[in-house]
């Protein structure tokens, strides 16, 4: 029923009247479906700015945004334990960190 309302708009900006008539109009012809106030008037502008289309933009999820967050942060952390891992060793059940010398021999920190 949205579509309809909103294809309603349409055809009423299209014909030249205020957004205020449009809005008595679309709420006469559809009572209680209709869209508020403030859809109304939203859309109608949308229309003044030159959309023709009277669907709903698509929108993105923002679960999505949040796990494309989260795997490229678990990636860095990885990557980075893995970098570190290469300069440690293991002995005698304690790990050690190696850091190079500028004389490119290594030290136990």
């Amino acid at each position: 029923m949205a579509e309809m309302n909103k294809g309603a708009i349409k055809f009423c900006f299209k014909a030249s009247l205020s957004a205020t008539e449009t809005l008595v109009l679309v709420q006469e012809a559809y009572g209680d479906e209709a869209l508020n106030r403030s859809n109304v008037f939203r859309w109608y502008s949308r229309f003044q700015d030159g959309r023709e289309l009277v669907e709903d933009d698509e929108r993105g999820s923002r679960t999505d945004e949040l796990k494309k967050v989260q795997k490229e942060e678990l990636l860095a952390s990885f990557q980075k334990l893995y970098n570190h891992t290469k300069t440690c060793i293991y002995a005698n059940g304690a790990y050690f960190e190696l850091k190079k010398c500028m004389s490119s021999s290594f030290v136990f920190v």
